[in-house]
């Protein structure tokens, strides 16, 4: 019997690209960042990112989230995604007002869709351990009110990296004979310890690096933005109205870093 093909059209990848890439100036400059560049291989580290995930998911469910000075650099370097697909923010925010927006770009398409939130400038060696823990992630948040991250294990002291502290193992939901990914609570989140701190997290065996990947579903993180951040919750409700309309949508995109989430 034929296996049957695991059901993908409700998976949705959202990539981060809109980073300034500071740290490898003067290689990378606004309109050519760190994400652009094609530092290991001929292939830029975003085009890296969507060759990694193009296996799991449909072509028509990547989104790119960067910003108006890069788009056009984006869109020729991924002539295969549909132009609607690459979103230019028209000034750069925090990572979760860029959240909320990919968010409400994946409920306007599917409100039952589970959405992975990943950079554009990761290193992944292991391309097939990390595919498999995205299939694993993508069907446990799509059981549940599961906020999922990725943590990697540290091999050095880093001082520039934010930190999880490692939990208990969890078991898999009722029903699911287990995932070859092994879940851990997230205790705590420490963001860029001093050296010393640092040292000890090493040591500890007990915390991961944050890797700022993110796994849920459109109903969790709204839930989520309601409960926490009221104020991006109503802007996710504004743009998920909007979000087919290209036109509207960046209508209704605060132009300036200081302009409220919320426009009128």
């Amino acid at each position: 019997m034929k296996k049957a093909e695991p059901k993908t059209n409700d998976r949705y990848v959202i990539i981060m690209a809109g980073g300034k890439g500071e740290r490898f100036w003067p290689l990378s400059r606004e309109q050519t960042p760190k994400q652009l560049l094609a530092l290991l291989g001929n292939r830029s580290f975003l085009q890296q990112a969507v060759d990694r995930v193009l296996p799991l998911v449909p072509t028509k469910n990547i989104l790119i989230i960067t910003n108006d000075a890069q788009a056009p650099a984006v869109r020729k370097q991924l002539p295969k995604l549909p132009k609607e697909n690459v979103i230019a923010e028209p000034v750069g925010r925090d990572t979760c007002a860029a959240v909320t927006l990919g968010a409400a770009l994946v409920g306007a398409r599917s409100t039952t869709g589970v959405m992975a939130v990943l950079p554009a400038d990761h290193v992944i060696p292991e391309e097939k351990k990390f595919q498999q823990v995205l299939v694993d992630a993508f069907d446990l948040a799509g059981r549940g009110q599961a906020i999922i991250t990725i943590g990697i294990k540290p091999t050095e002291p880093a001082t520039g990296y934010g930190y999880i502290r490692v939990g208990e193992s969890l078991p898999p939901p009722q029903g699911v004979k287990g995932y070859k990914t092994v879940f851990h609570r997230a205790e705590q989140f420490v963001e860029k310890p001093h050296f010393d701190r640092a040292l000890e997290y090493l040591n500890s065996g007990q915390y991961r690096w944050n890797a700022g990947m993110f796994i849920w579903s459109f109903v969790t993180i709204t839930e989520g933005l309601q409960k926490h951040q009221p104020e991006m919750y109503e802007a996710c409700q504004r743009w998920f109205k909007v979000a087919a309309n290209p036109a509207k949508l960046n209508r209704n995109i605060p132009k300036s870093k200081r302009s409220p989430l919320i426009t009128r």
